[in-house]
């Protein structure tokens, strides 16, 4: 008994501690236990058990299977012809019995259970007892034996390979650990910021190679980033956003690597996207010698963009605001897989100094919504919104948002066809309320097969460029209707063919959502 003194020695032998250091651990038999090997199988038919009785003592071990209104005898007439049974305790009226002597016990006078404990008796002394052990198990505990050891093999080596598909998709998450650098090791990385990838009003983009940074992959292409100079952050605050910043992770996000931070200088260090950027992709500098993308990669990546927006939105720790969304900062990764750039950006640079630069940033100015234009107005989460609106409307048409259009939706007195000069809003609005939804696709056949869904994008887009952003949907209601959980009407009032974005005029009434199958309109806050 693993008690505080060694009761197990007492037994005459039969039993002892299974550590004599640690005594919680309890006792094991050296006799061999009774074969239990056959149904009916009475443990004492030979005689060959006996109880002992150990008064005061008790056990924490778990019991298995407990009798009431027993007496003294008859409990350990219980647990002698039970096999399975090593030891009972009884209290004075209920007999337990216990499978095994493993865990703590007690002994003393202030305990009123005894405990009766099965050994062998000295027509079989420990000596036979181990040369019982060393007989062969029988039969069904041999097949029982192989077909576990066959699931556990079959389990580990699933678990193992799910480790690593894991391991592989999110590498990010715990291969690759947030890094100060020095602006020598990317002067070095860069080759003197040699390799310009882009510019814009938020920074410099190099192309560099992070052979020298001792990172987990040699030769690891990056890209780094070179902040304009801002005076809102310290040192210490600086890398504290960053450090926030740099846990979030999602398939759809550039992943970020590390940063830079020596007196006034910023610098974040980013995945390399070989891919290059979503407008590059979607508008080749000579269109008519090479087709648009295909439809169906166009609508899995707007859905994949829609994903990560609603990510930085609803599953961070406080919703971060990209402000700037834009093909140019959509980027492709070796696979073609989108992700989105500079959802940093906010985060670091003031409100006033953000403001200026979204809004005089040249190639910005035609996915901003309209409240970044208007002083009085709260920028949330629905400026967002408002620019993938923009984005998802390019990607279906395969247009720039900026560049004019020649419509021949009106017809004059005689019949005859206006050509008129209009923006992409109100073009495609014109094109999906007259029921030419073909027309977008510039004979595009993947998605002349799929006009369903080309008009329900559409909508999708026409909703989210809606000019009052109270009436805009959330990015995870936008989600939803991507997906096809709700079927999505055309907003009552479409942009007009000169509007550079859409009426202000959408009544909250409006039959905008409908779940499929059902005439009742839907509230917008869907969850």
């Amino acid at each position: 008994m693993a008690t505080a003194t060694s009761d197990a020695e007492t037994w005459d032998g039969w039993y002892s501690f299974v550590d004599a250091q640690l005594l919680y651990r309890g006792c094991a038999p050296a006799f061999a236990p009774p074969r239990c090997d056959f149904v009916g199988d009475v443990a004492n038919r030979s005689g060959e058990f006996v109880i002992t009785k150990l008064p005061n003592t008790t056990r924490t071990a778990s019991p298995y299977k407990v009798y009431s209104y027993t007496a003294e005898e008859q409990c350990g007439d219980l647990c002698l012809n039970d096999c399975f049974c090593v030891a009972a305790l009884f209290d004075g009226t209920r007999c337990t019995k216990m499978a095994s002597l493993t865990g703590a016990g007690r002994h003393g006078s202030n305990v009123t259970s005894k405990a009766l404990i099965k050994v062998r008796t000295n027509s079989t002394p420990p000596a036979a007892a181990a040369v019982a052990r060393r007989r062969a198990p029988p039969l069904p505990y041999i097949l029982l034996l192989d077909f576990s050891a066959f699931l556990l093999l079959a389990a580990t080596t699933s678990l193992v390979l799910l480790h690593r598909r894991i391991r592989r998709r999110n590498s990010s998450d715990h291969d690759m650990v947030m890094r100060l650098f020095t602006r020598k090791e990317l002067y070095d990385a860069t080759n003197g910021f040699q390799r310009l990838l882009g510019r814009g009003g938020f920074g410099e983009v190099y192309h560099g190679v992070a052979n020298s940074l001792h990172l987990h992959s040699p030769d690891t292409d990056i890209a780094v980033k070179k902040l304009i100079v801002s005076n809102e952050y310290t040192e210490r605050e600086f890398a504290n956003e960053v450090q926030s910043i740099g846990r979030i992770h999602h398939r759809s996000l550039v992943r970020m690597i590390g940063y830079c931070k020596e007196r006034k200088q910023r610098m974040l260090v980013f995945e390399f996207m070989p891919g290059g950027s979503l407008r590059s992709f979607l508008f080749h500098q000579q269109p008519q010698r090479r087709p648009p993308p295909p439809w169906t990669w166009r609508a899995e990546a707007a859905l994949a963009i829609a994903k990560g927006i609603e990510y930085l939105h609803e599953g961070c720790a406080s919703p971060i605001i990209h402000c700037d969304i834009k093909p140019d900062n959509i980027l492709l990764d070796d696979k073609n897989n989108p992700k989105i750039a500079d959802f940093v950006i906010s985060r670091l640079l003031g409100d006033e100094q953000l403001h200026t630069t979204v809004t005089n940033v040249r190639g910005t100015r035609g996915y901003i919504a309209p409240e970044w234009l208007h002083g009085d107005r709260r920028i949330d989460t629905k400026v967002d919104v408002y620019s993938f609106g923009v984005v998802l409307l390019e990607m279906i048409c395969c247009r720039r948002c900026q560049d004019p259009i020649t419509s021949q939706l009106h017809q004059d007195d005689n019949g005859d066809c206006d050509d008129d000069t209009v923006t992409l809003f109100g073009w495609a609005a014109g094109l999906v309320s007259h029921g030419r939804v073909e027309v977008l696709l510039r004979s595009d056949d993947d998605a002349a097969e799929d006009l369903e869904r080309v008009e329900r994008f559409a909508r999708v887009a026409f909703w989210c460029i809606v000019h009052n952003p109270s009436l805009r949907p959330t990015i995870h209601q936008v989600v939803r209707m991507l997906e096809g959980v709700v079927e999505v009407h055309a907003p009552p009032h479409l942009p007009s063919y000169t509007d550079s974005s859409s009426s202000s005029s959408i009544h909250t009434d409006s039959p905008a959502l409908r779940p499929r199958g059902s005439s009742c309109p839907v509230e917008l806050d869907l969850i």
